[in-house]
C-alpha cells in the first residue's frame, strides 16, 4: 500500500489533522485525501453516486461516544456543516443496558445478581455486544453462557433468544437520549 485515504473526527482540532498527516508520512504513505468521518459514512453508502443538493444527518454510535453531524451534499461534494453529540453515550451503553435486562430476568428466576461477579458480568456484556451486532441484520439471535448463575445450588447455563423488540425495550432510555441529541 502506497497511497491512502484516511478519516478523522469531524470536530478534530487542526493539531490532530496535522498529526495524522505526519503519521502518514512516517508510515511512508502518500495521503491521497483526509476526510471527516461523517463524509466517509456518506461515501460508504454510495450517496456520492447521486449528483444532488441535500443535507444528510450522519449518526455515529461509537463504543463510548455518540456523534451527530449534518453533512451538506452539493452535487458530488460533501461538507460537514454542523457537529454535535454526547461524549458520555455510546454503543457500550447499549451492551450494558441489554446485559442489565438479562441480569434482571436471571434475578427474578434464581435470585442471583450476576452483576456482583465481575467475570460473569464481563462475559454477559460481551455476549450482549455480539447479540447487538447480530440484531443489526437479524430479527432474533441466541445468547448462551455456560455456568452463568446458580439455581438451587447448581451452576446453570444461560440460554435465551433475544429479539429486536426485547432489545429495543432495554434500549428505550438510551434512544431517548439519542433523539434529544439529534433534535438539538
Amino acid at each position: 500500500i502506497k497511497r491512502a485515504v484516511m478519516t478523522m473526527s469531524a470536530d478534530a482540532p487542526v493539531g490532530y489533522r496535522d498529526a495524522i498527516i505526519r503519521a502518514a508520512r512516517i508510515a511512508h504513505l502518500e495521503l491521497a485525501e483526509l476526510i471527516a468521518e461523517p463524509v466517509a459514512a456518506a461515501l460508504a453508502l454510495d450517496l456520492h453516486t447521486q449528483n444532488i443538493d441535500r443535507n444528510i444527518v450522519v449518526c455515529d454510535f461509537g463504543g463510548g461516544t455518540f456523534d451527530v453531524s449534518v453533512v451538506a451534499q452539493r452535487g458530488l461534494r460533501f461538507t460537514p456543516i454542523a457537529i454535535g453529540g454526547d461524549h458520555y453515550l455510546g454503543g457500550d451503553d447499549l451492551d450494558d443496558a441489554l446485559a442489565s435486562a438479562i441480569s434482571g430476568a436471571i434475578y427474578k428466576r434464581a435470585r442471583y445478581d450476576i452483576s456482583t461477579n465481575p467475570g460473569r458480568w464481563t462475559e454477559l456484556v460481551l455476549r450482549c455486544e455480539s447479540a447487538k451486532r447480530q440484531l443489526s441484520t437479524q430479527s432474533e439471535t441466541p445468547l448462551a453462557m455456560k455456568d452463568a448463575y446458580p439455581l438451587e445450588g447448581v451452576r446453570t447455563d444461560l440460554r435465551v433468544s433475544i429479539d429486536r423488540p426485547y432489545a429495543e425495550r432495554a434500549w428505550a432510555p438510551i434512544m431517548a437520549r439519542v433523539h434529544a441529541v439529534i433534535e438539538n
